[in-house]
């Protein structure tokens, strides 16, 4: 994240200004056409995507096809793991290709404030110890750590997993279509996507907001971030006025927002909209799965998007460099070369 845009964050972490949210302010897409390979349906979310991820950035998709009780059960798995001891939790620790355990307090996503308030379980595409990628050292290649003694957690972790990582590429068909390129642009960037999910606690306070976030503000790094979250609540959006605004919990729905990659793709088209999580007297979960495109993957502005009234804001960046770059700025795990 740029420095003027933490700035920018830093100047307004209160909460005391956050505004209600405004109707129809955050779309909800029906993607019931789109998943089930409808004629047109991949056109008719394009349009949707094109109205949120300029004007907002976000967006809840309903009828995704990940069914509900799965969605419930991964939710509920999560707590078996965080409710171990420390020291169990700390046999599986983060690693610098995000598997693992990362604890409290071990996040700062804006320089100098206060660390994240949340605990995480981390793991992507599992790859065996015989992968060409894993075997030649590329980053952010690995196989997964698991818990000891919890094979329903891990059971469960993973067929959700299977089934976000299934949904990803059918979301990324009407991006393209809205990024003004053909309705297979993304398929090169995706032959072995590492994405991850991040299972997430955000215990709960006692007392009132101290300026500890359980998420600090941020943006996120990669190209679509597809969230499930429980019934409590607490996750805000900054909007394009400055003004942050609550996310309200809507049943039946994932929340879907663009990340840095899409803004670079569009020279700024698209909105990578900033994003915090404020805790409250309940623990809080959700399970965000960050839809990355391959590793060696380049970005740069389209040429649709480019013009001489809006020249290129953004130079080349590999994938895979510039994420490990952003790491290495919020991570304690990263910078201390674990």
């Amino acid at each position: 994240m740029p420095l003027e845009l933490e700035d920018a964050l830093a100047s307004q972490q209160g909460i005391d200004k956050t505004k209600k949210l405004a109707p129809n302010q955050i779309p909800i897409v029906d993607v019931g056409r789109l998943v089930q390979g409808a004629p047109g349906g991949a056109a008719e979310v394009a349009a949707q995507f094109v109205d949120a991820f300029t004007r907002v950035g976000f967006c809840y998709i309903t009828n995704h096809g990940v069914p509900q009780p799965l969605i419930d059960r991964a939710l509920a798995a999560l707590p078996t793991f965080f409710n171990l001891p420390l020291d169990e939790k700390l046999k599986i620790p983060i690693n610098q290709n995000q598997r693992g355990y990362l604890p409290m307090h071990r996040q700062t996503q804006i320089h100098g404030k206060k660390p994240n308030r949340s605990e995480s379980f981390i793991f992507g595409l599992d790859l065996p110890a015989d992968d060409e990628d894993r075997m030649a050292g590329l980053p952010m290649h690995d196989t997964n750590k698991w818990p000891e003694g919890l094979p329903e957690f891990r059971a469960t972790l993973e067929e959700y997993w299977r089934a976000l990582y299934a949904l990803g590429p059918k979301l990324l068909r009407p991006l393209a279509l809205a990024m003004r390129q053909p309705e297979d642009f993304f398929v090169p960037f995706y032959t072995k996507p590492d994405s991850l999910l991040r299972c997430v606690t955000y215990p709960g306070i006692d007392g009132d907001f101290d300026g500890q976030f359980g998420a600090g503000p941020h943006t996120d790094n990669g190209t679509l971030t597809i969230l499930a979250q429980d019934d409590i609540g607490g996750l805000q959006l900054r909007t394009l006025a400055g003004d942050w605004i609550d996310a309200p919990v809507v049943p039946d729905t994932f929340v879907v927002n663009v990340g840095d990659m899409v803004v670079r793709w569009t020279n700024g088209a698209f909105c990578s909209t900033p994003h915090r999580v404020v805790c409250s007297r309940r623990t809080r979960c959700s399970l965000p799965f960050f839809f990355f495109p391959d590793y060696r993957t380049v970005i740069e502005p389209l040429p649709e998007f480019v013009s001489a009234e809006n020249p290129k804001r953004f130079k080349p960046v590999v994938w895979g460099e510039y994420v490990r770059q952003q790491f290495s700025l919020a991570y304690d795990h990263f910078k201390e070369g674990q």
